[in-house]
């Protein structure tokens, strides 16, 4: 039971983790496509790093089974949030704001580089 219920979890967190970076970069500025990344993974990671360390010192004034308990509400609280927030009644990617296909224009010609498309000297 334990090993299926630890492969529903790992499978949800896989489909979830493709639908959130979906819906990040379709909402995102490409312009500020490394920052929010960059945000994102120091909220997700120390996050976590947060969590384990709650939860050690939670274990050890309650106990393990209590602690245990804290984190299924915690966690059906976050699911609540989820089931009311406005991302649950998304049926397709929202369309880059009004603007960014310019901005992306722009983006796609500094990519080339300056010396794209520039003459080279010729030898003598």
């Amino acid at each position: 039971m334990f090993v299926l219920s630890f492969f529903i979890t790992y499978l949800g967190l896989g489909v979830a983790g493709v639908i959130i970076v979906s819906l990040r970069q379709a909402l995102t500025p490409q312009s500020m496509m490394g920052r929010m990344t960059a945000a994102f993974r120091t909220l997700l990671f120390g996050g976590g790093a947060l969590g384990g360390l709650t939860a050690g010192l939670l274990a050890d004034r309650i106990g393990a089974r209590e602690a245990l308990t804290v984190a299924a509400i915690g966690s059906a609280v976050v699911v609540v949030g989820l089931v009311v927030s406005p991302v649950s009644r998304l049926h397709s990617l929202p369309t880059a704001p009004p603007g960014e296909a310019e901005a992306k224009a722009g983006t796609k010609a500094r990519e080339r580089g300056p010396f794209q498309g520039a003459r080279t000297p010729s030898k003598p």
